[in-house]
């Protein structure tokens, strides 16, 4: 690309010359850049080539007028072909000959924002507001460059106005929570985020800042919980001047599409797809183009003999275009289209891995796993050692839970030298829910062995821990937990167990401040307050216990556990001032209205022998006893036999601690 001059020069002429009132004399337009064509397709090259010659012509007859629009437009075929120093001069040109048209000053500021050219953008844009002051792109695009230059306060301003001028433009939403956060304001950053994703769900990427705004409230279960739903999806806009580059450039991408389709020997099959998703998503007619070429293939087909080698490179064509338009209904989120293509394309071409593929991922994004794992080995039938095809059915195994053949995929994986893409993590997750602990822990040490960012490392020292815990040593849990919690923090699963790991080794102490701290930053975790007074009753405090169930029930008056909690601690505290045992009986009646458990049914007897319904405590002791052994407790069985000799004989049952759910 040949270079223009200075940025800066060009810019202080215009700004100069805005003032002259009157026909601008041609001697006083900037030089064109002749940028280097000869890489481009032909229609482009010589689309190109024909605008450069009508602005040599129209230099010395046209009006300003004419001859403004004439080099807006090759501005903006400049910009869709990524020329950036010829729109830069182009737009130049058109604002010195139509000063006051909005176009030329929008699309300047556009080349210096791709171009980096901070400053001149600001200009830029500040002079099409002075033109168009409710323009909404145009305030967008100037609160974000605020932001870039840390300029947090302008920012806000600017996007207080994009909300003002559409209070239901999801972009505009979007960047005052992001100044809101600069400015370190999380709850206002809060409010516009999610107002910003109700308006455009698509724009996923809003997830991850909301995400940190709920850390910076304390609010760690809301932000782990959309930090999981981030994606990449950005917030867009309605812009209706850039929308209309678009087709400038996509006509050109969809010959290109064409062409690499009909030329296996040089793009492959995915290669296509990917190109076509890329560039033909946003242009309405692409795919209806891509279907007329192969409506024409279809019919040269006619004409060919079945089994000639010119039929088969027909098919094999018309197989890549169908694969190349699914790509492109699946970036507009066109499922049903997207399954319809490829099936269409595997008709013609059934060994087509690619297609293969994304056939498993629509059946997989709908529901049907059995299904998607069925196209995957298809896949991998085809291709053995093809990794997306190994990694994608063992995932869909893995969540259908056939643990023991997502192995066979994920140790195929780790061979091929992919254990650092999760397949080691994933591979010991398996064994663990298989019950087969060693080979988890042996694949877990391997995963150490990888150097793991931290947050990855945390989460193996945590399963390690629980591996530790169902093998009877809660002390190496211990350790294991804590190293978890020294590489990531705020992995609250891993406090929580820690928390439980404590209370089995008798230090209740440390196991209810444990239990705190999350209860600090997770308010409505239910297990962490209930551990919380779990440990606090196991060190004879049964009344601060009483408390903090009180509160927590209050707080969700919605979890059945904290209910259970309560009336387990009303009929059993091992201070008779905290036992109550009328209400124990409406809470445990209540507990058991929302499902009947062993534990739940268990604490009604306990209850009931605590108001002197012995009688009624015998018979749904039975009934506990008769439910543990069905499901194999048998190791529970002593303690509820003491339990219903004692209420036999008219005793009831204080026992210090809570049951477990």
């Amino acid at each position: 690309m040949t270079t223009s001059r200075p940025a800066t020069v060009l810019a202080l002429a215009v700004l100069v010359l805005w003032s002259y009132v009157g026909a601008v004399e041609r001697s006083e337009l900037l030089p064109l850049p002749l940028p280097d064509l000869s890489t481009m397709g032909d229609a482009a090259r010589e689309r190109l080539e024909q605008l450069q010659d009508r602005v040599a012509d129209l230099k010395t007859s046209a009006s300003d007028a004419n001859l403004a629009e004439t080099y807006g437009t090759l501005g903006k075929y400049y910009i869709a072909h990524h020329l950036n120093d010829g729109a830069e001069v182009a737009f130049l040109n058109a604002a010195l000959l139509a000063p006051d048209d909005f176009r030329w000053a929008y699309y300047r500021g556009f080349v210096y924002q791709m171009v980096g050219k901070l400053e001149l953008e600001r200009e830029a844009f500040e002079r099409a507001l002075e033109l168009r002051s409710d323009d909404l792109p145009s305030h967008l695009r100037l609160g974000e460059l605020h932001l870039a230059l840390g300029e947090n306060e302008e920012a806000y301003r600017r996007y207080q106005l994009a909300v003002e001028l559409r209070p239901t433009e999801a972009a505009a939403h979007s960047g005052l929570g992001r100044a809101a956060s600069a400015l370190e304001r999380p709850q206002e950053a809060v409010e516009h985020f999610e107002k910003a994703l109700e308006l455009q769900p698509r724009g996923t990427i809003v997830h991850y800042q909301l995400a940190l705004a709920y850390r910076r409230l304390g609010d760690m279960e809301a932000a782990r919980s959309h930090l999981e739903q981030r994606g990449d999806g950005e917030v867009v806009f309605l812009d209706p001047l850039m929308s209309a580059i678009g087709p400038l450039k996509n006509e050109d991408v969809v010959e290109a599409v064409l062409e690499m389709a009909a030329t296996p020997e040089e793009h492959d099959d995915r290669g296509v797809a990917i190109f076509a998703g890329a560039y033909l998503a946003e242009l309405s007619q692409a795919v209806d183009q891509i279907h007329g070429a192969i409506d024409a293939l279809t019919r040269d087909a006619a004409g060919l003999e079945s089994s000639s080698e010119p039929a088969a490179r027909n098919r094999l064509i018309r197989a890549r275009l169908h694969f190349a338009a699914a790509s492109v209904r699946l970036e507009n989120g066109d499922l049903g289209g997207v399954q319809k293509e490829v099936e269409a394309a595997l008709a013609l071409e059934p060994d087509m891995v690619g297609a293969t593929l994304l056939l498993g991922y629509v059946l997989e994004r709908t529901g049907d796993l059995a299904a998607a794992v069925e196209r995957y080995s298809t896949a991998i039938e085809i291709d053995p050692d093809n990794t997306i095809a190994l990694r994608s059915r063992a995932n869909a195994r893995f969540s259908l839970r056939r643990d023991r053949e997502a192995i066979e995929d994920l140790e195929r994986l780790c061979e091929l030298g992919h254990e650092r893409d999760g397949a080691r993590i994933r591979l010991a997750v398996a064994h663990l829910r298989l019950g087969e602990l060693e080979a988890a822990r042996n694949h877990y040490q391997k995963a150490l062995d990888l150097n793991l960012e931290p947050v990855d490392a945390a989460q193996v020292h945590h399963h390690m821990g629980v591996i530790e815990i169902r093998t009877g040593s809660a002390d190496r849990a211990v350790e294991e937990y804590r190293i978890a919690l020294a590489l990531d923090p705020q992995l609250v699963a891993a406090r929580l167990d820690l928390g439980s790991a404590l209370d089995r080794l008798g230090r209740y102490q440390e196991s209810a401040e444990t239990y705190r701290q999350v209860v600090e930053v997770e308010p409505s975790n239910v297990r962490a307050r209930r551990g919380e007074a779990e440990a606090l009753a196991s060190l004879g405090r049964s009344r601060e216990a009483r408390q903090l169930l009180e509160e927590g029930w209050q707080a969700i008056p919605e979890s059945v556990e904290l209910l259970h909690a309560l009336a387990r601690l009303l009929a059993s505290a091992n201070d008779p001032e905290v036992r109550d045992g009328e209400r124990a009986v409406e809470l445990a009646r209540r507990t058991l209205r929302a499902g009947s458990t062993p534990s739940r049914l268990e604490t009604l007897p306990m209850a009931s022998a605590e108001v002197g319904f012995f009688d009624e405590a015998v018979k749904l002791q039975r009934q506990v006893i008769q439910m543990m052994t069905w499901e194999g407790r048998f190791d529970e069985l002593p303690k509820l036999e003491a339990n219903l000799a004692r209420y036999r004989t008219g005793q009831t049952c204080c026992a210090p601690q809570l049951a477990p759910e």
